[in-house]
């Protein structure tokens, strides 16, 4: 059984010009998929050169996923189209940098919802290297 949960924006904290979609809990697979988009027309900074406002050339991936970090005990994955943008600047084609990853091209989130649970006395220890 699938189960919708409203109001997940404000445990993820997922920034402009990126929204949640919608997120279900799989009862049966025990875990949260988080489905994320893009505002249209939206534009992002180069990952290569970091000039601002470029439009989307394409889309790199269509459903790419990235672990993050459990929920009581349950996993969760984020998904998402991955944009690429055409810089006016230095001519390149490049993936742009998600918000959300701990790295370019990595498969793991940044823990920012940690502030949430902090708050409501459950703390998270995390160690990026």
């Amino acid at each position: 059984m699938l189960i919708e949960i409203p109001n997940i924006e404000n445990v993820f904290h997922i920034p402009e010009p990126w929204y949640i979609d919608r997120c279900q809990f799989d009862e049966k697979m025990e875990r949260m998929d988080v489905y994320l988009k893009f505002r249209k027309e939206a534009l992002f900074a180069c990952s290569g050169c970091g000039r601002e406002a470029q439009p989307v050339q394409d889309i790199a991936d269509y459903d790419q996923a990235w672990r993050h970090l459990n929920f009581a005990e349950y996993p969760i994955y984020f998904h998402a189209e991955h944009p690429r943008t055409r810089c006016g600047g230095c001519g390149r084609i490049l993936r742009v940098n998600v918000p959300w990853a701990i790295k370019p091209r990595a498969g793991f989130t940044v823990p920012q919802s940690c502030t949430y649970w902090r708050e409501n006395s459950i703390y998270c220890t995390i160690l990026l290297l």
